[in-house]
């Protein structure tokens, strides 16, 4: 007999005690959440080998939208002498299916016997910059930049999206002059100021983001709380927000 947690058990009961917990452990750290949050600690990691001296790094940053006070959060902005990049990190396994034309993305597992859809990435970071310019008014061309931290890249039709090896080389090709040492100083205390002055709690954002989706079931637009009205495109018919082209938010009829 053994002594646990004051009790005293069979080593047999104590084995299965310690086999649940270590199985309810995996289960946790196997959740998307902590999946996403091993993908953002590792894109930050590439980010600074990759940054250049005076580069300023920025993970995990709330903003909140001056036009309908709803919150985002940006995974990682690099303000650089090459440009700013907002970048939103996916830890996704399996195939990855999308375009810059779909609002759903596709994620399959088993040669397409498990099947999930995700709301687009590029789409969802587009929301991101909107906000970035609205509060800080940049000075240079923000770039949306999506990376897969599992580089599974290869079936995904979008200029914004990289794998790690693909972003490194992209940002090694622009030049060096996009962004002077005073604009980039400027900006980076400008969005520390904001964030020591506007604490954003993770509750809030959640509570946010669920409010987004039941606007957009309402057919409101959840960047601009204008209507979402049906348009007709290249590609069918869409619902687009009222007040376009001030706003360019669209939404998919089968969404």
């Amino acid at each position: 007999m053994i002594k646990f947690l004051g009790y005293a058990l069979d080593v047999g009961i104590l084995l299965v005690i310690l086999s649940l917990l270590l199985y309810l452990a995996f289960r946790i750290y196997d959740t998307s959440y902590f999946k996403g949050k091993r993908g953002e600690k590792k894109v930050a990691k590439f980010l600074k080998k990759c940054s250049l001296s005076g580069d300023k790094q920025i993970d995990n940053l709330y903003l909140i939208n001056p036009n309908n006070q709803m919150t985002v959060q940006i995974d990682h902005l690099l303000i650089s002498t090459r440009g700013i990049f907002v970048i939103e990190t996916k830890n996704l396994s399996g195939t990855i299916y999308g375009s810059d034309k779909r609002r759903e993305w596709i994620q399959t597992f088993g040669y397409g016997n498990s099947t999930y859809t995700f709301y687009s990435p590029v789409k969802q970071n587009y929301t991101h910059i909107c906000t970035l310019k609205d509060l800080f008014h940049p000075a240079v061309r923000v770039n949306n930049v999506v990376i897969f931290a599992q580089n599974n890249t290869a079936r995904i039709k979008s200029e914004s999206v990289y794998s790690l090896s693909a972003f490194k080389k992209f940002l090694n090709e622009q030049p060096q002059t996009l962004l002077t040492e005073r604009a980039r100083d400027e900006l980076y205390t400008e969005i520390l100021r904001y964030r020591n002055s506007h604490k954003i709690s993770v509750r809030k954002h959640v509570k946010n983001i669920r409010a987004m989706q039941k606007d957009m079931k309402k057919n409101i637009c959840p960047r601009c709380k204008g209507r979402l009205v049906l348009r007709n495109g290249p590609y069918g018919e869409f619902y687009g927000c009222e007040r376009f082209p001030k706003c360019n938010f669209t939404k998919q009829l089968d969404d």
